[in-house]
């Protein structure tokens, strides 16, 4: 196993320079260098493990929470885009038991899933996500049906509290909604910027995603449900009347009624339970 100080911005600073690297401020990196943090993120993600299963790391950067993830005994892939993280990764990692895929993990993620086994499926993805496409990578999951038993994702707070926000809350929205029908969310704890090199101007925040048990909805109507919840939350200030206009036509009001959904209400009004209703009124 690598030998290696992840909490000291000189060390990183050293190998990102032996590889010709430099931070690059467009991709969100800041790195974690808070051995607390990492310890407590990394027991989320293995908590409900038993050595050798797997966990997929979306953007690992250098190794920070995958080193500690491999020396719990677990197998691990890891979707990484930039080269020289790649290299660093490849290096350090070499004689471990890891798998790293190259490429955009929005795309790579959806390319592995078609590819493998129901055995060699993860039960659970996490990573350290940055800020600019924490929101992207978790509806691409979503979306794509690709459902481990537990998610566990360090993002912009405000990201956070919107998938764990409350039904109708003032956070309520179609992230949320999405997450929400297949996951419990919770947000376990906030991480201060000082936690991060480089400081980053914004708090962050681990949340984990749970499987639902029990759940009892019709996974045939998901595609039906993923577009209802992007028109809802189209415009954010119109009606929900409004919204659905391009799905229903001129049929919106009365399929509203028949629901028993306020045309007039504002989006963040609608409930979880008000989508699945409309979803199985699309015709895709």
């Amino acid at each position: 196993m690598w030998d290696f100080d992840y909490s000291s911005p000189g060390s990183i600073k050293f190998v990102l320079e032996a590889n010709g690297l430099k931070m690059t401020k467009a991709r969100g990196q800041n790195f974690l260098i808070d051995n607390n943090v990492r310890k407590k993120i990394v027991d989320l993600i293995i908590d409900c493990l038993r050595e050798g299963e797997n966990v997929w790391e979306v953007g690992p950067g250098i190794g920070s929470l995958t080193s500690l993830i491999l020396k719990k005994g677990m197998t691990v892939k890891v979707f990484e885009l930039d080269y020289g993280f790649i290299n660093i990764l490849e290096s350090a990692f070499k004689d471990e038991n890891i798998q790293i895929v190259k490429g955009d993990a929005l795309d790579t993620i959806k390319d592995e899933v078609k590819n493998i086994r129901i055995s060699e499926f993860p039960k659970v993805i996490a990573g350290n996500l940055p800020y600019n496409v924490g929101t992207l990578l978790i509806a691409a999951l979503l979306e794509n049906q690709i459902f481990p038993d537990r998610m566990v994702f360090t993002l912009q707070k405000e990201v956070a509290q919107r998938i764990a926000a409350k039904e109708t809350s003032s956070d309520w929205a179609s992230l949320g909604i999405l997450s929400s029908l297949t996951y419990e969310s919770k947000v376990m704890f906030d991480i201060s910027p000082s936690s991060f090199w480089p400081s980053p101007k914004v708090k962050s925040s681990v949340i984990v995603l749970n499987k639902k048990n029990n759940n009892t909805f019709d996974y045939s109507y998901y595609d039906a449900f993923v577009k209802v919840n992007r028109a809802v939350f189209m415009m954010k200030r119109k009606t929900i009347k409004n919204n659905l206009l391009h799905l229903f036509g001129d049929k919106t009001e009365e399929v509203l009624k028949d629901v028993n959904i306020d045309p007039q209400i504002r989006p963040n009004m609608i409930k979880l339970e008000d989508i699945i209703n409309l979803c199985k009124r699309v015709e895709l």
